[in-house]
C-alpha cells in the first residue's frame, strides 16, 4: 500500500487531509512538525510526504536538509500559504516535487499522489 505523511502544525489541515487519503486508499499518517516527522520517517519510511513550510520547531527547510541525507530520496510535495523569498531553497532539495498555495483544492493534491502512487507500482519512471 503506498504511504503518504502529511505534515502541517495545523490540526485542521493535516487531520482531514490524512483522513481524506485513507478513504481514497492510501496508508496515511500525520505529523505536527518536521522534528516528529523525521522521527516518524526513519522508523517507518513513507513512499510520499505532504508538508506545510512555516512550522514551529523544525519548518520545511530543516526538514528538507535532513530530507537531504536519505537515500533514495522521498518525493515531497510542500503546501504553504506564503509563496515568497526563500522558496528557491527547497526547490533545490532531493525529492521535490512543487510547490502548492494554501489553500488548496484537494482534487489538483490528490491527482499529484495518484501520480506518484500509480508510478511507484509501474516498471517505468517519472
Amino acid at each position: 500500500m503506498f504511504k503518504v505523511l502529511v505534515i502541517d502544525d495545523e490540526e485542521g489541515v493535516r487531520i482531514p487531509l490524512a483522513s481524506f487519503l485513507e478513504m481514497e486508499g492510501y496508508q496515511a499518517w500525520a505529523a505536527e512538525n518536521g522534528f516528529d516527522a523525521f522521527e516518524q520517517i526513519k522508523a517507518n519510511r513513507p513512499d510520499f510526504i505532504i508538508s506545510d513550510v512555516r512550522m514551529p520547531i523544525w519548518d520545511g527547510f530543516r526538514l528538507q536538509e535532513s530530507l537531504n541525507t536519505l537515500t533514495p530520496p522521498i518525493p515531497i510535495l510542500y503546501i504553504s500559504g506564503f509563496l515568497g523569498d526563500g522558496m528557491e531553497s527547497l526547490k533545490q532539495g532531493k525529492g521535490f516535487v512543487g510547490i502548492i498555495a494554501k489553500p488548496f483544492k484537494v482534487d489538483e493534491l490528490l491527482q499529484i499522489v495518484k501520480r506518484f502512487a500509480e508510478a511507484c507500482h509501474s516498471p517505468r519512471t517519472l
